[in-house]
């Protein structure tokens, strides 16, 4: 199965994804984590090339998506899907849903021609189960900002990020694979939702 985190900056992916990660593995399961950009050795760099603050030759938002597209193709085709055929659970920190919400709601570009570029990267392969985590945005600033070093995309505006949390919710009305859950919520409460969604899909032993 491959499930996939999205949301905001601060909306708790990577706390749950490290649970749901040892809850699938103390059920004996196979599973692997991994992110966009950077879950192949081409993706770190490409990662760094996006989200370095401190280069001077900030790509312009054309290329920001490019190199987004560029790192998904690598990805699906040398890591995602290697493991599915594996009989793995695959957990991704952002997927195609990100970059409709960042650089679609975000950078305004045009959301349909964005569908089109991701389908040709993923070559159709999307999500079984993607989960959004939903908080306001100023909650979700508050808890990134004593990072040491905020990236590139967490230091735009809150407009910005306002933009993006009101995308990812538009984005979970298209398709039943959307679970939209409060990231409010304390971690535990937060992480027993999602493990029921799994459990009630997988049919997985509690």
């Amino acid at each position: 199965m491959f499930i996939t985190f999205e949301g905001i900056e601060g909306a708790g992916k990577t706390t749950q994804i490290k649970l749901l990660y040892e809850f699938l593995k103390s059920r004996g399961n196979n599973v692997v984590i991994t992110k966009e950009p950077g879950g192949t050795e081409l993706g770190k760099r490409i990662r760094d090339l996006i989200l370095n603050p401190n280069i001077d030759d900030k790509p312009i938002g054309m290329s920001e998506i490019f190199m987004y597209l560029a790192d998904r193709a690598h990805h699906v085709e040398t890591f995602i899907k290697s493991y599915l055929k594996k009989n793995y659970f695959v957990i991704s920190d952002r997927y195609i849903d990100s970059t409709i919400a960042y650089q679609g709601y975000g950078r305004l570009f045009d959301i349909q021609i964005l569908e089109y570029l991701n389908n040709i990267a993923t070559q159709g392969l999307k999500p079984d189960i993607t989960f959004i985590l939903d908080l306001e945005v100023e909650n979700g600033l508050n808890r990134i900002k004593n990072r040491n070093l905020l990236d590139r995309i967490e230091q735009e505006s809150f407009e910005f990020h306002s933009r993006i949390r009101k995308g990812f919710l538009e984005i979970s009305k298209k398709e039943n694979r959307f679970c939209v859950i409060n990231s409010n919520d304390t971690i535990e409460n937060v992480f027993e939702k999602i493990k029921n969604i799994i459990v009630d899909k997988i049919k997985i032993e509690m």
